[in-house]
């Protein structure tokens, strides 16, 4: 609270208040507390006084409210109506947002989990914004324990870069020639262009047509008649088959 002490006691309006008080002059207002935040310290005070007043204009209200050291203030709201007020913009808020809810939000999976199917896959508009705040919180929450100091993965990294480092650059000086000291009086070679000469024509390929044959020289063959021994059963067969072929 704010302390008297802190202020010149022997102003007369301070004095006038000190009488009024003394006599019960404020008694029949009732006590209320509020905060104010300094400008200069950037610090909140939280203050109590005598409600003599209040002020209401549409959703607009002012109270005034004289403080145990005789000064006046106007504020908007006091302490004890800020959890009020807080409700009814909460409720004001809620009736305006539209409603989101799909029957998915009900679905249930295996594990319990209201908006996943078994597989894990969110279903609802609800589930897939908390999976995706989850999934850039958890990636945040990594990158800072990454960068943290004393983070073990980030000096193995940088133990292996630096030993890498090392290796190439020990590498590539072993590999530098010395310079010679002559290096300095030598005149730079610049090779003279040798002619370009032009490549032959290909020799152009030459078709040779002739005359398609008019005469036809192939040559008839006759197979020779190849003579089946027959075999006879008996003499009288070998006669019979003798007279048919005059044999």
């Amino acid at each position: 609270m704010r302390d008297l002490k802190t202020r010149k006691l022997d102003r007369a309006k301070l004095v006038l208040h000190k009488l009024l008080a003394d006599q019960g002059a404020w008694r029949s207002y009732p006590v209320c507390t509020f905060k104010h935040r300094n400008l200069y310290n950037n610090k909140d005070y939280t203050f109590e006084g005598y409600l003599i007043g209040e002020v209401v204009t549409d959703d607009f209200k002012q109270c005034k409210i004289l403080t145990y050291d005789g000064k006046q203030w106007h504020k908007h709201k006091m302490l004890d109506e800020l959890k009020e007020a807080y409700q009814v913009i909460r409720d004001k808020k809620k009736a305006l947002k539209p409603d989101t809810s799909t029957k998915f939000d009900s679905e249930i999976n295996f594990k319990g989990r209201a908006g996943y199917n078994d597989n894990g896959i969110p279903l609802s508009p609800k589930t897939i914004k908390q999976k995706n705040k989850n999934k850039s919180m958890y990636a945040a929450r990594a990158r800072a324990k990454y960068w943290s100091a004393g983070s073990q993965l980030k000096n193995i990294n940088d133990q292996r870069a630096a030993a890498a480092k090392a290796k190439y650059q020990q590498s590539a000086d072993q590999g530098a020639k010395a310079q010679d000291p002559l290096d300095d009086y030598r005149v730079p070679y610049t090779p003279i262009p040798e002619p370009r000469y032009s490549s032959p024509a290909a020799r152009k390929k030459v078709y040779n047509y002739y005359d398609p044959i008019t005469f036809d020289d192939t040559i008839s063959v006759t197979p020779n008649r190849i003579t089946k021994e027959v075999k006879f059963k008996n003499k009288i067969e070998e006669a019979i088959w003798r007279l048919k072929n005059k044999r």
